[in-house]
């Protein structure tokens, strides 16, 4: 594990909250997250709150942190898991949302979901960088 001084994604934004990134700049940074997803997935970890407070910029290159709410599945991206609430509101999937409000939840107060719940965050996080 490596230590990552630097500023989260978050505080990125912020600071550059008078300026849009450029196209470009938001591909290039998606990129190397999704590079970090796809390793995730292919370990069978699904991470359940990928958002921009969790990527971490260390040395020019931007990482997934924060693995506390993160599960491992069996083999396969069908995997599915019961969940309980996890996730922050703004960047959870419709699944994970369901199970945040337990009135209006699956049976339980749980629901069923794969890694493609960490591929929605994903999506969210792409709008921010490019509307922030």
């Amino acid at each position: 594990m490596e230590w990552c001084a630097q500023r989260n994604l978050e505080r990125f934004l912020e600071e550059n909250k008078n300026r849009q990134l450029s196209e470009l700049e938001a591909i290039q940074i998606f990129n190397e997250i999704l590079s970090g997803l796809y390793f995730l997935h292919d370990q069978n970890v699904i991470h359940r709150d990928i958002k921009t407070e969790n990527i971490v910029c260390n040395n020019g290159c931007w990482k997934i942190t924060d693995f506390g709410e993160s599960k491992m599945t069996q083999q396969g991206i069908d995997q599915k898991i019961f969940m309980t609430t996890k996730g922050t509101p703004l960047f959870a999937s419709p699944q994970m949302r369901l199970s945040m409000y337990k009135d209006i939840a699956f049976s339980e107060g749980t629901s069923e979901y794969t890694k493609l719940t960490d591929v929605y965050s994903a999506g969210v996080l792409m709008l921010k960088l490019l509307y922030n």
